[in-house]
């Protein structure tokens, strides 16, 4: 990986959620994880250990990974060894994402979730509003 020095004037970042990584510099790996249930009430109210991530398969099977068969070469010629940017505007990063000013050689991410609504059952289609 050849060096290059990247310059940012300005970064506006509105808002981030979890397990986002906002990353100014060089790194040689990033694996950001997220696991997040998130349960939705007609009528809130709060439950000490509402729900346990060993509840719901989605949280504990294996991601496959991809397995690369080609046999890619790349050249690549930078006519300059500065990456200048005037300014970066991000209105939200997500979940297990990454912004970085800088090189990376692997970046790995993972995010699970699950969202569940709770409502009542009791209603009819006219009261429903």
């Amino acid at each position: 990986m050849n060096a290059r020095v990247s310059v940012v004037k300005n970064i506006k970042i509105l808002d981030t959620s979890a397990s986002t990584i906002v990353h100014i510099g060089d790194a040689v790996k990033v694996k950001p994880r997220a696991k997040v249930i998130e349960v939705e009430r007609e009528v809130p109210s709060f439950i000490e250990k509402d729900a346990n991530f060993s509840d719901y398969a989605a949280f504990t099977i294996p991601i496959p990974q991809p397995t690369i068969q080609e046999d890619v070469q790349m050249t690549v010629k930078n006519k300059s060894s500065w990456i200048k940017v005037n300014q970066v505007n991000i209105r939200d990063i997500s979940v297990s994402s990454v912004f970085q000013v800088g090189s990376n050689k692997s970046i790995d991410t993972e995010s699970r979730y699950k969202h569940i609504r709770q409502v009542s059952h009791n209603k009819t289609p006219e009261t429903n509003r």
